[in-house]
């Protein structure tokens, strides 16, 4: 009997695997929330979080502005470009093109900090 039951964990435990591979596109769809931390995008899909450092430095990246994509897909892919801008007095910062979508642990609420 417990060995049947050990075997029945072991094959139910692939279900239950976190995703850890990055992957190289998110459908826009399936987005429900993001957020500038750290000069990286973090993109939220269900209860997974996603986190996007850019291919090259992102210097106009910074939480108090906003990004803008534009893509011909319902995806958005490692290597599309996003517009970042400060919207209160629509100025842009320049373009910066996405790296690959790390799977993160959920970050922080806005205004908290980690505690130490």
């Amino acid at each position: 009997m417990i060995r049947v039951l050990l075997l029945s964990l072991l094959a139910a435990a692939p279900a239950l695997a976190v995703e850890t591979a990055p992957r190289q596109c998110l459908s826009l769809p399936q987005i429900r929330n993001q957020r500038i931390v750290d000069g990286a995008i973090l993109f939220r899909m269900g209860r997974q979080w996603y986190r996007n450092d850019m291919s090259n430095a992102c210097t106009g990246l910074k939480p108090s502005r906003s990004i803008q994509t534009r893509t011909p897909s319902t995806q958005l892919c490692e290597g599309d470009l996003v517009r970042v801008f400060d919207p209160r007095v629509d100025i842009t910062y320049g373009s910066c093109a996405l790296g690959k979508f790390t799977p993160i642990d959920a970050p922080q609420p806005e205004g908290r900090r980690a505690s130490r």
